[in-house]
């Protein structure tokens, strides 16, 4: 059984590096940012898709790609950016986890 997200962390200290989920986190999203078709997503320097990572209240989460009109399941809590073929992953990951941080706190996450 997963713990429940930020169990281990102090809310005034957090950082998302330290989660252990993060460098799981980061291998998916270079994963997906491979398995992309880049030539669909816009012209030149704008080839970007929308990303968000949903980490649920037992610790399991997900990430995903394309216009979140398709987000069907509006359960936990949510970072959302962008990606491109040129996207640093851990920094991106960093930010999404961080949002998903601050909707945790703000919701009354423990």
């Amino acid at each position: 059984m997963k713990r429940k997200p930020w169990e281990s962390l102090d809310k005034e200290t957090a950082d998302p590096g330290q989660w252990e989920e993060f460098p799981n986190i980061v291998g998916c999203l270079i994963h997906e940012k491979k398995g992309v078709c880049w030539d669909d997503c816009g012209t030149g320097e704008g080839k970007w898709i929308d990303v968000r990572l949903q980490v649920y209240e037992d610790g399991m989460w997900s990430i995903h790609l394309g216009p979140s009109d398709y987000d069907s399941d509006h359960r936990g809590f949510w970072g959302a950016s962008s990606i491109s073929p040129k996207t640093n992953c851990k920094e991106l990951a960093k930010e999404l986890i961080e949002q998903v941080f601050e909707s945790f706190c703000t919701m009354g996450g423990n």
